[in-house]
């Protein structure tokens, strides 16, 4: 009898393990959903106005060199002006005066992932209150840890 209730939570047991492992499989992202999230991401908090969520969207290397940027500009600023300025008040300001919507689009042509390195190909809208522009558009990105940062930007 004991070996029968055993032999019972020993199936029992495998079969949850077999519908976890299944279930995972199922809900965990590609490296091409990712990408496709993070330069979504990278979108929407460029167009909200958001730096600190855009610069969150950049590989540690990059996000270290446009920090540095970043504080070189505050300091000039600061000592142009005598008084503090914070470039990421500017840039919201900046990019709710410049478009009555969003002021860049990005859609993801294709995806090369090769290794913990992916390039994006994709077609770029931007768009400000005169004028609107189109372009392809280059996103080099690098895995870290589990995820996709971008590396550099261009056309």
């Amino acid at each position: 009898m004991q070996k029968r209730n055993l032999v019972k939570i020993v199936a029992a047991f495998l079969l949850a393990a077999l519908i976890i492992g299944l279930c995972g499989c199922f809900l965990t992202k590609s490296d091409e959903d990712l990408i496709r999230s993070r330069i979504a991401e990278f979108v929407r908090c460029y167009n909200s106005g958001d730096m600190s969520g855009a610069l969150a969207c950049c590989s540690a290397k990059t996000r270290n060199a446009l920090a540095a940027v970043v504080s070189l500009l505050e300091q000039a600023g600061g000592s142009l002006l005598g008084a503090k300025v914070k470039m990421s008040d500017l840039f919201s300001v900046s990019v709710g005066a410049m478009s009555d919507g969003d002021m860049l689009q990005v859609d993801v042509d294709s995806i090369s992932v090769n290794g913990d390195r992916a390039t994006a190909k994709a077609t770029m809208r931007y768009k400000d209150v005169r004028t609107a522009q189109s372009a392809q558009l280059v996103v080099a990105l690098c895995k870290e840890g589990n995820d996709w940062y971008i590396e550099d930007m261009h056309d």
